[in-house]
């Protein structure tokens, strides 16, 4: 996988899906740990059906309709479900009642598989879903969030990719660190009208932030220095990012950097050498025709790792599989402004 949403990939030959819906369809329904349909159908499956009468004991659900909003559910028991996948291709969904009562749901993901953005009908969830830790929201509208929003005090991880963001997240008025009190790692990807972020800078628990391919973004907010807790900071490819902020350097427990592909990047601060934990800046394809602040990130105890274009400038002894690349710190600088960094395929390396 990549950095971008765009670079995951899994390849499954198709032997090896007919080989796992063999072994979970081996035992009755009910006592299946994993309840999956097998194509993309109009409803649910019948036996489902047929057999609701009792509770389902499958661990992971994976849904898969056209999803219409007239999509006719009938309840179902699913007490022991941590794991719940509903994949449709509709631009109206609405999601299932019994999601409510799934009290040992931790992973919810929803995926639309049209061209076309989604409403979801039936969120924001039930306070019932105390237990969830994982949001997973892909081309969607990402729904209005308000005061009277539920509070996921478990939610860890969140996802929206490809979505549609209608300001949810650009509420002043809105004390979101409430909502999300634990949300450590957050990813936005693909989200064209993603513009501000000053509102997320507001959750303090976050140790990840990824806000990549969101052409939008021109600046960062000030309030970014509140993200005490954050190790890592991807703005990959956010093309129209013309700057860093100073703030960026208050942050002290960052360990790494990405801003390839930001092509609007012409230059880094020098403060960015007061970043001590600081371990890997990732710049490629990023036009850094003056990096005059090089020399002071080489001297971040540890010393920072730079990817730049074709190479890699590794600042500090590394033994086994890795090597110390040998060019001076006054050679790697002109090479950066002289424009041939890109070029550089290779260099002279030799053992530690």
């Amino acid at each position: 996988f990549g950095t971008g949403y765009d670079d995951f990939f899994v390849k499954q030959h198709d032997v090896l899906r007919d080989v796992a819906l063999r072994l979970s369809n081996h035992v009755e329904v009910n006592r299946r740990e994993r309840l999956l349909m097998p194509r993309r159908e109009s409803m649910l499956p019948r036996e489902w059906e047929e057999n609701n009468n009792q509770p389902f004991d499958a661990r992971i659900v994976s849904i898969h309709t056209w999803g219409n909003e007239r999509l006719d559910w009938f309840d179902m028991e699913l007490p022991k479900t941590e794991v719940l996948i509903l994949n449709f291709s509709s631009d109206k969904y609405v999601l299932p009642p019994f999601i409510c009562k799934m009290g040992s749901l931790k992973a919810l993901v929803i995926i639309n598989n049209s061209m076309s953005f989604a409403c979801l009908h039936g969120f924001p969830l039930s306070a019932n879903l105390a237990k969830l830790r994982s949001l997973w929201l892909e081309r969607v509208h990402v729904p209005e969030l308000s005061s009277s929003t539920i509070s996921l005090r478990n939610l860890h991880k969140m996802h929206l990719i490809l979505c549609k963001m209608n300001n949810s997240f650009d509420r002043m008025d809105l004390d979101i660190s409430n909502i999300f009190p634990s949300l450590s790692n957050f990813t936005i990807d693909h989200c064209y009208d993603f513009v501000k972020l000053s509102t997320i800078c507001e959750i303090v628990s976050l140790n990840s932030l990824s806000i990549t391919n969101c052409p939008r973004i021109l600046v960062l907010p000030k309030n970014l220095s509140k993200l005490q807790s954050l190790q890592t900071l991807r703005l990959y490819a956010c093309l129209e990012l013309k700057d860093l902020p100073v703030e960026i350097c208050e942050l002290p427990c960052l360990e790494y950097l990405d801003i390839s592909q930001c092509d609007s990047i012409n230059s880094l601060r020098e403060e960015i050498g007061n970043l001590k934990k600081l371990e890997k800046i990732d710049m490629r394809e990023c036009p850094l025709w003056g990096f005059t602040g090089f020399c002071r990130c080489t001297r971040i105890s540890p010393p920072c790792d730079l990817r730049y274009g074709g190479f890699v400038y590794v600042g500090r002894s590394q033994k086994g599989g890795s090597r110390t690349l040998h060019r001076s710190r006054r050679e790697m600088d002109q090479m950066l402004q002289l424009g041939m960094a890109r070029r550089v395929s290779s260099f002279d390396t030799s053992d530690s």
